[in-house]
């Protein structure tokens, strides 16, 4: 049966936005009607609507009615949304009627949308500019549109990516546009990584996002190409930018062979290739970086790698880091544990950077403070009164008054006060030009209230402050 012309969509794909649909014969008949074709193609319509077809039609909708209502009564939502998309799918490729008639039957909004995103596949996989039309004209502006736009957009620009670009430069535009036209461009450089690559140079982009879609299309069949051809970019910021994307999809495949490529890598790759490596297999990621040469490369590895170790196996991590022997790398390991450690279990990691050596605890702290702040201001704030004057106790106050700046100002002067008398100047004049900068008048009262009370150098810092 020959397919309606995209102009007659509308009139039954309104049932994909919700409406519940009548009985598929008369579906049939929407879809149809108005139409310009041939008095010959009326009649091949008016027969596929015939109670033999219409039996056969109501016997595929049972079917898929009865697999509809099985996932619908799953409990897990993870594997609900992978079955809806796949209903949808499979029952766009089969007849698409049936398939919108089958959506106007689902209650829930998620659940709709994630059967319309299988739909829009189905439908794209058989005619993408239709799919692309649909979900530009039927389905209402906001998740659902931009995805169903990226599924057919990516379809269509596997099949033929120029006449796809073309038709999202002249309906699309903002981060719809933005999206679809990545989402083609990846499927143009999976399909015809060289041409794609042709194209990104000639049009002279700078976009980011455009060469990340060319280097992931182009990765899926070689990594080392796409690597080499990266190189070959007249733009530096490209070529810089392109590095760390081919480095990515590199590791994602092969962290190993991407590491034999980039043997000696610049800080910032090195840093990708242990946060990619180091999520599959720390432990290999750990021998790679003892191979690297000394400097900022390897300490940025040891970093990266200590980030992503302790928020999967701490007691690991914290293992490797003893046994490192390069103090720079060492300290590097030291003060991302502590950072990680610290959003999840900080009085665990305090406890462990009491056990370093000094130079290594101090460092650890504030990252292990900061990350306390962040994620547990009010148990930070219980436990500074009980920490003795020094070093610890004014680094715990600093993070918990960076925290707390925005929102109450008074407080974070409060706790610079309490810090001692080297921190205390140079903290209290931060915060305060910071609350004069908001609210100059509240900030002078504060002054003008606490001035007799202030240490000579503070008072001196503040009233500095005051007269700029």
């Amino acid at each position: 049966m020959s397919q309606p012309p995209a102009s007659r969509l509308p009139s039954v794909l309104l049932v994909a936005a919700g409406a519940v649909a009548g009985s598929l014969a008369t579906l049939a008949v929407q879809w149809w009607s108005g139409s310009s074709l041939p008095a010959a193609a009326v009649s091949a319509a008016e027969e596929q609507v015939s109670p033999v077809r219409t039996t056969a039609l109501h016997h595929r909708a049972g079917d898929q009615s009865v697999k509809l209502g099985q996932i619908l009564s799953a409990d897990d939502r993870e594997h609900k949304s992978t079955d809806l998309r796949r209903l949808g799918e499979e029952s766009a490729g089969a007849d698409e009627r049936e398939a919108l008639s089958l959506a106007g039957t689902i209650k829930g909004d998620a659940d709709r949308a994630d059967f319309m995103r299988g739909v829009v596949e189905g439908m794209a996989g058989r005619d993408p500019r239709t799919a692309a039309q649909f979900a530009l004209t039927e389905l209402t502006t906001g998740a659902l549109q931009a995805d169903a736009l990226r599924i057919a957009l990516g379809k269509w620009g596997a099949a033929n990516p120029h006449d796809a670009y073309a038709w999202a430069e002249e309906h699309l535009s903002g981060p719809v546009k933005n999206e679809g036209v990545n989402a083609l461009v990846q499927s143009w450089s999976a399909r015809a990584p060289e041409e794609a690559q042709r194209w990104f140079v000639e049009t002279g982009s700078t976009s980011q996002a455009l060469l990340a879609a060319v280097i992931a299309g182009g990765a899926a069949q070689s990594p080392r190409k796409i690597a080499q051809w990266v190189e070959t970019l007249p733009d530096t910021t490209n070529r810089d930018t392109g590095r760390i994307l081919a480095a990515r999809e590199w590791a994602a495949q092969s962290p190993e062979s991407a590491a034999v490529y980039y043997r000696t890598p610049a800080p910032d790759l090195a840093g990708v290739l242990a946060d990619i490596w180091g999520t599959s297999h720390p432990a290999a990621a750990a021998q790679w970086i003892t191979q690297l040469p000394a400097g900022p490369a390897r300490e940025e590895a040891a970093g990266t790698l200590a980030t992503v170790w302790a928020a999967s196996d701490i007691r690991a991590a914290v293992q490797w880091s003893a046994g490192l022997t390069d103090p720079a790398v060492r300290a590097a390991a030291v003060e991302h544990l502590a950072t990680t450690w610290g959003a999840i279990d900080p009085d665990k990691a305090i406890a462990w950077l009491d056990t370093q050596p000094a130079a290594l605890r101090d460092r650890g702290l504030a990252g292990a403070y900061n990350s306390w702040a962040g994620t547990d201001p009010a148990g930070l704030a219980e436990w500074i009164p009980q920490l003795q004057a020094g070093a610890p106790s004014d680094t715990a106050r600093r993070s918990l008054a960076e925290v707390r700046l925005a929102d109450d100002p008074a407080a974070a002067l409060d706790l610079a006060l309490g810090m001692g008398a080297a921190a205390q100047p140079d903290a209290a004049g931060r915060y305060y030009r910071a609350w004069r900068r908001t609210d100059a008048a509240a900030a002078q009262v504060w002054l003008q209230l606490n001035r007799a009370a202030l240490p000579p150098a503070t008072q001196a810092r503040l009233e500095q402050e005051q007269q700029r």
